[in-house]
């Protein structure tokens, strides 16, 4: 017989997958961009510039 405690503790333990899965992939972004100040990281589009903007620095 399945239960509602049984559903819960999955979903739990499926969020907790799924914050582990995301910190490994942010982790090599991080030493990546460790060396860079804040404002030398530039979002890829922003509202000032659409997606697929050509922009040179």
């Amino acid at each position: 017989m399945r239960t509602e405690r049984g559903l819960d503790r999955f979903v739990t333990f499926l969020d907790a997958v799924v914050a582990i899965a995301i910190t490994l992939l942010v982790l090599p972004l991080v030493d990546v961009l460790g060396g860079r100040k804040p404002a030398e990281i530039r979002p890829a589009c922003s509202p000032t510039r659409p997606a697929g903007s050509a922009r040179s620095s």
